[in-house]
């Protein structure tokens, strides 16, 4: 076994920078309060294949997210974070209804542009990793998203914000999290994001991962690699983004191919328009529709398929004046082609109301 030398050159600082913060005199500022309630229905198209084993999932409602947070300083160099609530992801079977941290941080300021300490919540996994799910046009991140990666996570975090003017500026954000096994002594990640804003609304971003995996559980750890590059313009009332996913090491054995040898890609493209409706019971409306597609083995020599694809169109529709109360409606079509070996899996319906404050 291997001791991960991201923990000394990048977690220890963080870490010392993010105790020694409360010796600062501080002053005590309200929070702000901010929460947001999702609820949706599911409901699934298909054909069982009883030879393949293979059923349709049931439809049913859910809570896909509901919760409560507070941010603030205090003092002039420390702010802190957290997020309660519940959730469901598209994937999950149940609906657990028990109250989690979502998301919570302590970060210590000593430049505008500059802080460091130790966080929950989302990633610079790519734009779309960094992406609360509230935000995102389409009701769900794409389907291979969560075979890079966990979408919260916990650990030491830098970041930096520095802006070059009126419009370029750069977000930077380094981390050494916990594993797969929720500790970081030996299956750490070490993570680093990076997203430069340009004029006309355009971003450029990418991120590049090291995770450390003991894929047959025998004490012998493997290092493997993730990465993405993308490209984002909001303009107006147009939003456009596309990413392209790849990395080694997954759970899965294909021909030959060891798990922590297994190359896999991915990639997706959204776009979303908001049409101004004039109408204070219907403020706007938002067409938007996203192409995705995955290939599991791109390494593996044999004649088997494993390429995938998905298209997602719906509509998003604002409700009574406010920015933060919309109902969505997407679908989601299996694109990939039928085999004699495996199961076509089910078309889905979503159906969303969402609030927020």
């Amino acid at each position: 076994m291997k001791n991960n030398p991201a923990l000394t050159t990048l977690g220890v600082p963080a870490l010392i920078l993010a105790f020694a913060a409360p010796a600062v005199a501080l002053d005590f500022e309200s929070p702000e309060l901010s929460g947001n309630v999702m609820l949706q229905y599911y409901h699934y198209i298909g054909e069982d294949d009883v030879d393949l084993g293979y059923s349709v999932p049931a439809g049913r409602i859910a809570v896909r997210h509901a919760a409560v947070g507070a941010e603030g300083a205090l003092g002039d160099y420390l702010h802190y974070g957290i997020e309660l609530g519940v959730s469901t992801c598209a994937g999950s079977g149940g609906d657990d209804i028990s109250v989690k941290c979502k998301e919570a941080e302590i970060m210590f300021t000593p430049l505008e542009w500059l802080g460091t300490g130790i966080a929950r919540g989302h990633v610079m996994r790519g734009f779309v990793g960094r992406q609360e799910c509230f935000d995102n046009p389409v009701c769900e991140k794409p389907q291979f998203f969560s075979v890079f990666g966990q979408c919260h996570m916990t650990g030491a975090r830098l970041e930096l914000t520095p802006t070059f003017g009126e419009d370029l500026s750069l977000d930077l954000q380094a981390g050494f999290y916990n594993g797969s096994g929720n500790t970081m002594d030996i299956e750490g990640i070490t993570l680093v994001g990076l997203q430069l804003h340009l004029p006309w609304g355009v971003s450029v971003g990418g991120h590049f991962e090291n995770q450390t995996v003991d894929y047959d559980f025998d004490g012998d750890y493997d290092d493997v690699w993730r990465a993405s590059g993308g490209l984002r313009w909001e303009y107006d009332s147009f939003y456009i983004v596309g990413e392209y996913f790849l990395g080694t090491g997954f759970n899965a054995a294909y021909g030959d191919v060891e798990p922590v040898e297994l190359e896999r890609d991915a990639y997706y493209l959204l776009g979303a328009y908001d049409i101004e409706l004039g109408s204070e019971l219907f403020p706007y409306l938002q067409p938007h529709v996203m192409y995705e597609g995955m290939e599991l083995g791109g390494n593996v020599d044999d004649d088997i398929d494993r390429d995938y694809s998905w298209l997602t169109g719906g509509v998003t529709l604002g409700l009574g004046g406010l920015n933060d109360a919309a109902f969505k409606l997407d679908y989601r079509a299996n694109l990939t082609a039928e085999r004699e070996y495996e199961a076509q899996s089910a078309d889905a319906l979503y159906v969303r109301l969402q609030v927020g404050f």
